[in-house]
């Protein structure tokens, strides 16, 4: 039997290391139309309510909705991420979790 040892996985790490290759930039509207729950999300949405996209990643969704007039902000655990959606000039992005 083999055995093996499973190691604290590093959330923060882990997604900065997955977004780092990500490009934080300009976005292809359609692709974000074309995402099943975009139909549902667009018939609840009320343009003078306010958002939070917790786990806004690269903040793809973000740009996305505030194109559309939303207003969204974000949240994201991933701080290397954060600081480069900030420098960026993404506003309204912030470093946590919810737990």
């Amino acid at each position: 039997m083999r055995s093996f040892r499973l190691e604290k996985f590093n959330r923060r790490e882990g997604w900065d290391k997955k977004y780092a290759p990500v490009a934080i930039g300009p976005i292809d509207a359609k692709e974000y139309k074309r995402q099943g729950f975009w139909p549902l999300l667009e018939g609840q949405l009320k343009r003078e309510g306010r958002y939070l996209d917790i786990g806004c990643g690269v903040g793809g969704w973000l740009r996305f909705l505030r194109g559309r007039g939303f207003m969204v902000e974000g949240v994201e655990i991933a701080e290397q991420t954060v600081e480069r959606l900030v420098q960026a000039g993404m506003d309204g992005v912030k470093t946590g979790s919810i737990t």
